[in-house]
């Protein structure tokens, strides 16, 4: 497929090819031949050409010299010259078979030149002879959104469990460059790269949005039905990296400037946030994208992850008297942190607690020298005060360890935006550096790191106008 486009300073909508003056200019875009047929290319819409109109005037007149690739069109059942006299969206293909699918706002009507083309399938003659006038200035067409929809299927088919993020990383930094993105790996641990992209005219912008990569297991591949797109990391958090990304160029377009940053390790250790915060470029305020349907987060529970490891003596278990059971010990001093009182913030809650895994013995008929436990604390303040009352519940009968500890914190709020409170953590305290933070995405946490993950459509387009607004607001 070989579209072209001509633009003109011409003021006519009736100019022909032959007509062309010389201040014409032709742009020829080629493109792979067409991989899939009906769904990635929307006839009913539009052409299936994307304007690039720099000038007054584009025209633009499709040329199929590929008949392999005609073919494959073969299930489109709507004209190739649109009957519709305006519409507001075109859509445009890129390098690769047209698999990414984008979105352009067109302010102003587009109008088939010539008679109307009334097939009800492709016809390749018609193609030749027929084209679509655009007349509009060149502020009016504006590269608002890709589609988030067909973008998060495609983060959610890029396996990316953490440790093995480079994939998806890739990804995100090739699209962002061939946007005109200027776009930087930041190496993390081996193949393991954070990506931080800005625009080219503002390398340091005020306002960075932010969140992760990597899921949690197993992968599950992308599917979608009339309102939700499923698939693992589709609200947790891929479909947020779309909408970031898509209201990052909206606004650019609107020639308000900011970052946005994918980091790794965030569902285990957030060892990418971790080494981010060693590279902030300044800004001010720090949009981190998490499952909140869209509700912004007044603050955000801290998490206390404890090792709790007993030790015994084995023996033969028809002589349980000459050994000493590690697991009966573990299993006391479990049930005295299970009795434990446990702090409670009036304005955010309680703060819980969960026996994650348990590990133990070698076999029925040996008694126990080892058993090891890992418990999770969400936190609602300070944990001092809890460390201390947790060494002293389990005193003698076992060694504690606090091997991890994300710490509570109290996030800014945005006027008018719906608020709610995150049980969860988050990159957020581990990018100090990167200003105020904000804490904000569609999809429900509830649905996150299940077998049937999912994010709704609506949420995820809502969410492209809520970054933006949320930005105006706090540039105001």
């Amino acid at each position: 497929m070989h579209p072209r486009v001509w633009t003109s300073y011409a003021q006519t909508h009736c100019r022909t090819k032959g007509e062309s003056r010389e201040d014409q200019r032709q742009a020829e875009f080629l493109f792979q031949p067409v991989e899939r047929h009906a769904h990635i290319i929307h006839l009913a819409a539009t052409t299936i050409v994307f304007a690039l109109a720099q000038s007054r005037a584009a025209k633009i007149e499709s040329q199929h010299w590929i008949t392999k690739a005609i073919q494959r069109l073969r299930s489109m059942e709507h004209n190739f010259v649109m009957e519709r006299p305006a519409i507001n969206g075109v859509w445009m293909a890129d390098q690769r078979g047209m698999r990414r699918i984008c979105r352009t706002s067109v302010e102003q009507c587009l109008q088939p030149s010539g008679r109307t083309v009334k097939k009800k399938r492709f016809d390749m003659r018609v193609a030749r002879r027929h084209a679509i006038q655009i007349t509009l200035p060149a502020a009016s067409v504006m590269l608002s959104a890709m589609d988030v929809v067909a973008f998060t299927r495609q983060l959610v088919d890029i396996e990316s469990i953490t440790g093995n993020e480079s994939e998806v990383g890739d990804f995100l930094y090739r699209e962002l460059s061939r946007a005109n993105w200027q776009a930087k790996k930041l190496p993390v641990e081996g193949d393991r790269q954070n990506i931080y992209a800005t625009p080219s005219q503002q390398p340091q912008p005020a306002i960075v949005f932010s969140t992760h990569m990597d899921t949690v297991p197993p992968f599950i591949p992308s599917s979608e039905d009339a309102t939700c797109v499923y698939g693992r990391g589709s609200c947790d958090a891929k479909g947020i990296i779309a909408a970031q990304i898509a209201a990052a160029e909206q606004l650019r377009q609107q020639g308000i400037n900011t970052g946005v940053l994918f980091l790794v390790g965030e569902e285990r250790d957030s060892l990418g946030a971790r080494v981010a915060n060693e590279h902030s470029p300044g800004s001010r305020f720090l949009i981190n994208g998490e499952p909140t349907e869209n509700r912004i987060a007044i603050a955000s529970k801290g998490a206390l992850r404890v090792e709790i490891t007993a030790k015994g003596r084995m023996a033969h278990s028809a002589y349980p008297e000459l050994g000493e059971s590690a697991i009966d010990k573990l299993l006391e001093a479990l049930r005295r942190l299970r009795a434990m009182k446990l702090p409670i913030n009036d304005e955010i809650g309680p703060t819980t607690f969960n026996i994650g895994t348990i590990q133990g013995g070698r076999a029925p008929n040996v008694i126990p020298d080892h058993a090891r436990a890992e418990l999770l604390y969400r936190l609602v303040g300070p944990s001092q005060s809890l460390r201390q009352q947790i060494s002293e519940a389990v005193g003698e009968l076992a060694h504690v360890e606090f091997s991890l500890e994300i710490p509570f914190v109290r996030l800014r709020t945005v006027d008018s935006v719906p608020a709610m409170i995150a049980a969860f953590t988050t990159d957020i305290p581990a990018l100090s550096n990167w200003g105020e933070p904000l804490l904000i995405g569609p999809g429900s946490i509830q649905v996150a790191h299940t077998e049937g993950e999912y994010i709704e459509k609506k949420q995820l387009t809502d969410a492209v106008e809520l970054y933006c607004a949320i930005v105006t607001k706090l540039i105001a």
